[in-house]
């Protein structure tokens, strides 16, 4: 129900799973075709219940397909404990994003995002503990978010680089169509004609040097900046607290 996504107008908020046995049959049928090696899961959201990556993991390493499988896209933590990521990694997945959003519990609640923070950085801390490679993804410029809010999270990205979590990526909102705050800017007035500059408007999220602004608070610059600020406080935290990822970056390159 994340009121910055348009998926609840599209997909509606259902949440429907396939037989595990039938997804890894599918994945054999695969590796026996085309010869696959890897399988990135792109779903919304692939893991809401425990007891289905538990069979679909344990399933994988009886047929032995010999793949490795990511979750890219930025699943929920509460069924991925440190039992469940051991067995994911035993079962050929590599890499996967978590999709806080933010660190506020304010702006949680704002975003209708329900999430425990405490919960994801455990999750983070134990997935990292047993070899996978870990991401997140960070939201800042809600239309409502204030500085507070924006410093909060910030905090919680410094507790994320604590638990060892490889990667973050901090975007800026961008108000797709359909979502539930694309509406109210649109009531607003804040939002104008479908123009194709409103469009390239929603790319900006993603670009460090152009960034778009929806909060009065923050103008676009301010907004940009307070990005960097989060990428650099983890990337320097992260090298702070494991400073052998910094050395073998470094080998990496000059190799």
């Amino acid at each position: 129900r994340c009121t910055f996504c348009s998926n609840p107008q599209m997909w509606t908020t259902r949440w429907i799973a396939r037989d595990p046995r039938l997804v890894v049959a599918e994945m054999a049928d695969y590796v026996g075709r085309y010869r696959v090696e890897n399988f990135d899961f792109y779903d919304l959201t692939v893991v809401v219940k425990r007891a289905w990556i538990i069979e679909f993991s344990r399933l994988l390493i009886e047929r032995d397909l010999g793949v490795t499988w990511q979750l890219p896209s930025g699943t929920r933590s509460e069924a991925l404990d440190a039992e469940v990521t051991a067995l994911m990694r035993r079962a050929g997945c590599r890499n996967m994003s978590y999709a806080p959003e933010s660190g506020s519990i304010e702006t949680l609640t704002m975003i209708k995002k329900k999430i425990k923070l405490s919960g994801m950085v455990r999750s983070v801390r134990g997935a990292v503990v047993n070899g996978l490679n870990v991401k997140a993804n960070i939201i800042i410029g809600f239309p409502q978010e204030r500085l507070k809010n924006i410093l909060e999270t910030y905090v919680f990205i410094v507790r994320l680089a604590f638990a060892g979590l490889h990667d973050l990526s901090v975007w800026t909102f961008s108000p797709y169509p359909g979502s539930e705050l694309f509406e109210g800017l649109r009531r607003d007035g804040r939002i104008p004609e479908f123009t194709d500059d409103y469009f390239f408007s929603l790319l900006s999220y993603s670009d460090l040097r152009t960034v778009r602004s929806w909060n009065p608070r923050f103008s676009d610059s301010r907004l940009k900046v307070l990005r960097l600020i989060g990428l650099i406080l983890f990337y320097a935290f992260s090298y702070l607290f494991r400073p052998h990822r910094l050395i073998r970056n470094i080998r990496n390159i000059l190799s």
